[in-house]
């Protein structure tokens, strides 16, 4: 009985001196990635190619089709058929849903990002201007 007893107090220890709170190893925790001006303009570097991917491809085509600035023809061979035909405009529609999907995301990454880059501290007046650049990309960024 004492062995069991023992046993169980030992597998107790272990579990419970696990460290359980880790970081995948390929992402930074965010409280991690505001430290420096440095660390701003990966955000902003991001945050750039947020907006350059939704100002063509489908982020632009869906709209234009519904709005009748493109027309199908005979030979269009159905790309983006239900949006032509204003069918099937559902969220498991995967060109109406990319399209929010990827809107509402770099949403969240500007908004992070605003508010990440208020915890920096600049180490100089030339590092305080690069920040301030970055915090008015990030707002222009956001109205996009």
């Amino acid at each position: 009985m004492k062995k069991y007893i023992l046993m169980g107090i030992a597998i107790t220890s272990l579990l419970s001196s696990c460290d359980l709170d880790l970081y995948p190893y390929n992402v930074i925790e965010s409280s991690q990635s505001f430290k420096t001006v440095s660390d701003a303009k990966n955000w902003a570097n991001r945050l750039h190619s947020d907006l350059r991917g939704r100002v063509y491809g489908h982020y632009i085509l869906s709209p234009d089709i519904q709005a009748d600035q493109l027309n199908a023809t005979s030979d269009y061979g159905n790309n983006y058929g239900s949006v032509h035909r204003w069918t099937d405009l559902t969220s498991d529609n995967y060109q109406i849903r990319d399209n929010w999907q990827g809107y509402y995301s770099a949403l969240i990454n500007v908004n992070t990002a605003i508010e990440g880059f208020a915890t920096i501290s600049p180490a100089n007046a030339n590092e305080e201007k690069e920040l301030k650049e970055y915090v008015g990309m990030a707002h222009l960024v956001r109205v996009q």
